[in-house]
């Protein structure tokens, strides 16, 4: 499903968007790993950001796209969960009715500190795993003295 829409209002806080009419890029895919289902990705992204190739957006992956054409992701913030199935999420994923799921939620930032994709992947537990790896940026020598 990929469609131009006005953002919930829980995306609109998310994106930081003042004007609830400010179209954005709804998206939601199905990956499939080795003919398995993995994971459900929901994503929305700024509509006048991705406006010149939000076509490409339903063929490729959203962050390669978008460093591709240009537009840097600086930071993304994160959040790790669990769930469980519900009959649409266990259908999509062949999974059993109430097994748990993972969330992956997450904000995208350019530079700027502006928000510019924000969405959710709920994946299998039993297929997908995600790896953290935090770099704390070491104090400049005049930080030091």
């Amino acid at each position: 499903m990929f469609e131009q829409c006005p953002p919930p209002e829980a995306v609109r806080s998310r994106l930081q968007l003042e004007d609830a009419t400010t179209p954005v890029y709804f998206q939601k895919k199905l990956l499939i790993v080795d003919a398995s289902p993995i994971a459900v990705d929901i994503t929305y992204t700024v509509g006048e950001v991705v406006e010149p190739f939000a076509e490409s957006l339903q063929a490729k992956m959203t962050f390669p796209l978008l460093e591709q054409h240009g537009i840097l992701i600086e930071r993304i913030e994160t959040t790790l969960e669990c769930t469980h199935a519900s009959l649409e999420l266990s259908q999509y994923l062949n999974a059993p009715l109430g097994s748990p799921l993972l969330v992956y939620r997450y904000v995208a930032y350019t530079c700027n500190d502006r928000p510019v994709v924000c969405g959710e992947s709920l994946s299998r537990g039993d297929r997908l795993s995600y790896s953290v790896m935090l770099t704390k940026h070491s104090a400049s020598s005049t930080d030091q003295e």
